[in-house]
């Protein structure tokens, strides 16, 4: 396996609209320059490295945290 140059990566969408109640399935997250979003866990997909355009930021530690354990919960994984 090539672990240089991916040929697919997992992405969640981003939304401006926020749902509080909606715990695992939703995060939010400053993106600099653009503000607030909420990332969009269950909406998880796998897209081909060569559609991203460009990386506009990056997550903290504890944010990554968060969203491998909400993308765990919600693909079946234990925890």
């Amino acid at each position: 396996m090539n672990t240089k140059n991916p040929v697919s990566a997992l992405v969640c969408p981003l939304s401006k609209m926020f749902t509080p109640r909606c715990f695992v399935l939703r995060m939010s997250t400053y993106v600099y320059d653009f503000g607030e979003f909420t990332v969009l866990i269950d909406q998880v997909t796998a897209i081909n490295t060569e559609a991203l355009i460009k990386k506009v930021g990056e997550l903290d530690f504890e944010e990554k945290r968060k969203l491998r354990r909400n993308l765990a919960l919600v693909m079946g994984f234990m925890i």
